[in-house]
């Protein structure tokens, strides 16, 4: 698996599937699935998730980026779908979420959803 998290952590700018993910390791993309699933206890899509919107906290503490720049470096369709994303993790908006945490002094690494 420290392939496939090394792989994502190359690519999290851009679209990665979990067919490419299974080819690296040389796996059906249906066994890589559960294998990785049992393995780390998230999907690969959530895993994925996870880190597009650990980069993107990192970004908006450390960068004066507007929100799309962020989507689009972290590998999202759009600023909506970063939003949405972001609530679903952190329960507010990335923008509300960037001022309370820059009032706050907060680090510049960001913060980690694991």
């Amino acid at each position: 698996m420290k392939r496939v998290v090394s792989f994502l952590a190359m690519r999290i700018d851009s679209s990665v599937r979990v067919s490419d993910l299974a080819a690296e390791v040389n796996l059906s993309p249906s066994h890589f699935a559960r294998a990785f699933t049992i393995r780390l206890g998230l999907s690969p899509y959530t895993f994925i998730m996870k880190l597009r919107i650990e980069r993107a906290s990192e970004l908006l503490l450390a960068s004066d980026k507007s929100l799309a720049e962020i989507a689009f470096n972290c590998g999202l369709a759009d600023q909506a779908h970063f939003s949405r994303l972001f609530r679903r993790f952190f329960g507010t908006t990335p923008s509300r979420w960037r001022r309370e945490q820059l009032a706050g002094g907060a680090r510049k690494d960001g913060p980690h959803l694991w």
